[in-house]
């Protein structure tokens, strides 16, 4: 048993940028079922407060820390075991690191190495729409499945064998597909939180170099955006790596590491 007070390591990894209300409550779920306080934040932070972790390497966990007094500590761990709650009051915003490569909080290493847009698709090829996809549209076609890695057989879960496929359209739209036809995807739009829009075929691009203005900008057709002097891009869709959105499953954006006790004995 402790012979003084006992510390409580409570170590987690939490949003970028973080913010004094991101807290979390830990509560004894034995004896009284007190609040034992709170953790990296509090409810109640007046704008004197602690700001808590401004410079926080999103990429390492936080550790912070709850006193237990020696008082209750010989009550809880009477019998060897310390029984706790750790509770969230509601979730955070998610955050796709696909959809938002540029935030320290996703590949912090590997964006200092200018290496971030390889690790966030692992599929490096690219492929286009067809054709222009309104928001309600949940089948479409694309130019080229293979050249994107999307595979027919990765979809079929008869063998318990399967993985979810997720794509990104024009850079902003993340879409789950749900089935394939050769080029033909059906999907559910607006995975991870991201915002359904439409998309058109292409965009046209005019540079400083090509006397731009904002009529050749505005072009939606490839022959009057290229005869007035533009670039014709197509809208791309990108395959993009599932392992890679947290934030597909988990409502919020704390992830526990490990709780551990420290006090004399």
């Amino acid at each position: 048993p402790p012979v003084g007070d006992v510390t409580l390591l409570i170590e987690a990894s939490l949003p970028w940028p973080h913010k004094s209300d991101y807290w979390l409550r830990v509560r004894l779920a034995e004896y009284d079922q007190r609040v034992l306080g709170f953790v990296f934040g509090t409810p109640d932070c007046s704008s004197d407060c602690n700001t808590g972790y401004p410079d926080n390497d999103p990429t390492q966990p936080l550790v912070d820390s709850i006193r237990i007094s020696y008082e209750l500590a010989k009550e809880v761990l009477s019998d060897g075991y310390l029984e706790l709650r750790v509770e969230i009051d509601e979730p955070r915003q998610e955050l796709s690191c696909a959809l938002h490569p540029e935030h320290n909080r996703c590949f912090a290493s590997l964006a200092a190495q200018g290496r971030t847009s390889d690790r966030l698709t692992q599929y490096p090829g690219f492929t286009t729409l067809t054709s222009a996809l309104g928001t309600l549209e949940t089948q479409f076609n694309i130019t080229s499945y293979s050249a994107i890695e999307l595979m027919p057989s990765e979809l079929d879960c008869s063998d318990g064998d399967c993985r979810r496929m997720f794509i990104l359209v024009g850079g902003v739209e993340l879409m789950e597909v749900s089935s394939m036809d050769g080029n033909t995807l059906n999907v559910t739009r607006g995975a991870g939180s991201s915002t359904i829009i439409a998309h058109p075929l292409g965009s046209c691009n005019c540079g400083v170099a090509t006397n731009f203005s904002a009529t050749c900008e505005q072009n939606s057709n490839q022959t009057l955006c290229t005869t007035q002097g533009g670039t014709w891009d197509l809208t791309p869709v990108q395959r993009i790596d599932a392992a890679l959105l947290p934030a597909l499953d988990n409502e919020g954006q704390f992830t526990l590491r490990s709780l551990t006790l420290s006090y004399a004995t």
